[in-house]
């Protein structure tokens, strides 16, 4: 169920959007509120995504993890707003591609009703608008979806929604060159296929949050290694090719990280290794070893490991990340993980004492 603190985020982020396009805020209804949560609640039940049938309007997000979700009020609405990239406004009128925009912003909608069923690793989000939006009337998308600010043409529109449209999101400026590149004759997709490649700015922040999780552990800094990322990279294009999540034959460590959304995912480097990390809270420091509830976790921290490769692949929907770690953390042997799996706030090693690593020759890895 949506807490207050999620319905608070998800009317305030509805509500900074209109003002943007010069639309008079929502104000929640308790009969659509209740609505709402019955169908997310529904939807979760039977784990499909689908409408009601309320003479109402109507937003449907949804998001498969391989790891525990904690989704915000606002990231519902921003992929819904996130549409507007999409938008004719040439020709206004409904689109099966721009329905969730053009209902955020509908100027005759005045109330909200907001649903939220999740099992930690499934989400169902339901909006729900009254009076409804989207109706495909003669002169009602002008009259309810209003420009936002003085966008003059198309190029202009799309630059502004690179910079705009996600604006929590760190823009990597390889999409602005390849706006400038390609021009007006660059489809949204190939812009939008910019955002989802293992690109600089991904690697750095993917490496940079490992490194700060282990240092709070004792742990020293991974460094990048080519082949490792290549083969990660190669490994999170076949599990996207085959839609399914699992292992590599590698003798090295891995993690894997997938997401699916019904709406369009822009993931950053920090959230797969955050979520691989948040298993701290299940790591059972009384009785150090592997468990397969905290192993993306202690592979994370693992002293012995010091090189990282890193893939991501992605169809704008689904999202596989892949961390590979050389050598392998993950050694269940005596002593291995109470020597590798450093206390928060560990002290860092003393120079010239390495941590042991891992020899596959030797030892068998936790699966």
């Amino acid at each position: 169920m949506a807490d207050a603190s999620f319905k608070k985020e998800f009317l305030e982020t509805h509500n900074a959007y209109r003002a943007q396009h010069s639309t008079k805020p929502l104000t929640y209804n308790g009969e659509l509120n209740a609505a709402a949560q019955k169908w997310a609640d529904h939807l979760l039940s039977i784990s499909s995504l689908g409408h009601s049938d309320t003479k109402d309007g109507e937003n449907v997000y949804n998001m498969w993890s391989s790891t525990p979700l904690n989704l915000t009020g606002k990231e519902a609405v921003d992929s819904w707003y996130s549409e507007i990239k999409d938008y004719n406004w040439g020709n206004p009128g409904f689109n099966g591609n721009t329905g969730h925009f053009t209902q955020v912003v509908w100027a005759e909608s005045t109330e909200l009703g907001v649903g939220l069923a999740t099992d930690g690793n499934k989400v169902f989000v339901v909006g729900q608008y009254r009076p409804a939006g989207n109706m495909n009337m003669p002169g009602y998308f002008e009259k309810n979806v209003q420009t936002k600010g003085n966008i003059l043409d198309t190029r202009n529109q799309v630059l502004h929604n690179l910079l705009s449209a996600q604006q929590n999101k760190y823009i990597d400026s390889a999409a602005i060159l390849m706006y400038h590149h390609f021009g007006e004759h660059t489809s949204s997709s190939s812009i939008y296929n910019v955002f989802f490649s293992t690109d600089a700015s991904f690697k750095k922040e993917f490496l940079e949050t490992h490194n700060a999780y282990r240092a709070q552990h004792g742990a020293k800094p991974l460094t990048y290694n080519d082949g490792l990322n290549a083969a990660a990279q190669k490994w999170a294009d076949h599990l996207l090719s085959i839609s399914s999540m699992g292992h590599s034959d590698t003798k090295d460590g891995e993690n894997v990280y997938n997401m699916w959304s019904s709406a369009p995912l822009n993931l950053t480097g920090k959230e797969a290794v955050d979520s691989w990390y948040s298993e701290i809270k299940d790591y059972n420091w009384g009785s150090p070893g592997f468990n397969g509830n905290t192993g993306h976790f202690t592979q994370v921290v693992w002293a012995g490991s010091t090189e990282l490769g890193v893939g991501l692949a992605t169809d704008g929907n689904k999202v596989f990340v892949v961390g590979q770690y050389r050598p392998a953390g993950n050694m269940n042997m005596p002593g291995y993980f109470a020597k590798n799996v450093q206390t928060k706030d560990a002290k860092q090693f003393p120079p010239g004492r390495e941590v042991d690593g891992a020899d596959n020759t030797a030892m068998e890895q936790a699966q």
